[in-house]
């Protein structure tokens, strides 16, 4: 019995050293572990980016507004026919020349030449019985009221002639300029209504670009001022005159729409195609220039980033003319600033930066 106690006694001392060590060992690494948390939050100190900027020059900039236009024919038509009709004849052949006055397309005027010949047969009898008259009436055969009956039949004959020679003229579909017929919608025999279109006639040796440009703009554009347009995948800039331009601003897209005019030499380019419209309204050897990347638009205003005393400063700007790569700047700015130009999306007012000047080549 006190065998088995004494062993009983050993193995608790033994567990309770046991208990001991491993208390002891982990509440001395838990004091050091501790201990590097805090000097490491008290070596922590505030992330400075690492950012590229730019020194602000003054720069020669051309102020160029760009547009997207359209090319136009100079008259473009729909032929259609104003009354109803059975074809009888198509006098073009698609995609040719035609010239003012050219007879298109025949409608059946059959029951409108009999017509016509009855009322050309009686004008003939009326006017010899008004001749019969007259001469009666010299010799006060007759009254002047049974003369001037006579007068009157002849004259309301003469509108009915007119009258049905109206409706055969709408018979018959004429060119009303010169220009190229395009493909027709219509064939021989078919009955046509008001609203069928048979062909379209376009004069494109002479075409008409227009574009629009911002409200803010719409002061510089002046009449017979001289733009420049290109049609891809053409590169060359062709010279164009401007000849009109709205008498208001658009005020769903505060747009002012131009038209501008020029002559087509040799049907080079085609009506409906796009184009890049380039104005130059003046040029300014002192302009200050940034990246484009480097504005951020707000709701209310502009801004950019400028590097002060190791810090990102953001400042307010006025912007004036674009184009893809840079952006004048009228206010905000000025030489000899150190412009943020990357990371512009990472950084905040206020914030601790480092730049890199080293890819610096003046703007």
């Amino acid at each position: 019995m006190k065998k088995n106690y004494k062993q009983l006694l050993l193995w608790s001392l033994v567990v309770l050293v046991l208990i001991v060590g491993i208390w002891f060992k982990y509440y001395n690494n838990n004091d050091k572990s501790q201990d590097k948390v805090l000097m490491a939050n008290k070596s922590n100190k505030p992330k400075e980016l690492l950012l590229k900027a730019t020194i602000v020059n003054y720069s020669k900039f051309d102020n160029t507004i760009f547009s997207s236009g359209t090319l136009l024919a100079d008259e473009e038509v729909q032929l259609m026919p104003e009354i109803p009709g059975k074809i009888v004849s198509i006098k073009f052949k698609e995609g040719t020349l035609v010239k003012k006055g050219d007879l298109l397309v025949k409608l059946n005027d059959d029951d409108l030449q009999p017509q016509l010949k009855k009322a050309e047969t009686k004008l003939k009898l009326l006017e010899l019985t008004e001749k019969r008259q007259s001469q009666l009436f010299e010799k006060q055969g007759i009254s002047k009221q049974d003369f001037d009956i006579a007068v009157s039949e002849v004259i309301s004959q003469k509108s009915e002639i007119a009258y049905i020679k109206a409706l055969i003229d709408k018979t018959e579909i004429k060119a009303p300029f010169d220009g190229i017929i395009g493909l027709r919608n219509v064939s021989e025999g078919a009955y046509i209504m008001p609203s069928n279109v048979i062909a379209t006639l376009q004069k494109i040796d002479i075409l008409k670009v227009d574009f629009s440009i911002p409200q803010k703009y719409s002061t510089i554009i002046k009449m017979s001022n001289t733009l420049t347009f290109k049609v891809q995948p053409d590169t060359n800039n062709y010279k164009v005159n401007i000849v009109a331009f709205e008498p208001k601003i658009d005020d769903k897209t505060r747009t002012l729409r131009i038209r501008a005019k020029f002559n087509n030499i040799g049907n080079k380019f085609l009506p409906g195609s796009y184009c890049e419209v380039n104005y130059v309204t003046s040029e300014n050897d002192n302009s200050v220039l940034i990246p484009s990347v480097a504005l951020v638009p707000d709701l209310l205003s502009e801004y950019v980033y400028v590097y002060q005393n190791g810090k990102a400063v953001k400042r307010n700007v006025r912007t004036g003319f674009r184009n893809d790569e840079q952006i004048e700047i009228l206010e905000g700015l000025n030489p000899g600033d150190t412009l943020i130009v990357s990371g512009i999306l990472q950084i905040r007012h206020g914030m601790n930066v480092k730049i890199d000047l080293s890819e610096n080549r003046g703007i």
